[in-house]
């Protein structure tokens, strides 16, 4: 299954992630490893609050 969201709190439960950022793939991985090792997911993490992984 594919699903598009724009919502953190949606996405914590998929098996796998792909971040997009201007038409471009900017991260990808499991919820927890992206939390872990994405600058671009870590940024949002501090600016948005943390989502639980």
């Amino acid at each position: 299954m594919v699903f598009i969201s724009h919502n953190r709190e949606e996405i914590v439960n998929a098996d796998y992630v792909i971040v997009m950022k201007d038409g471009r793939m900017a991260a990808a991985g499991t919820p927890k490893e992206l939390k872990e090792n994405s600058d671009y997911l870590a940024l949002t993490a501090l600016r948005d609050g943390e989502v639980p992984v």
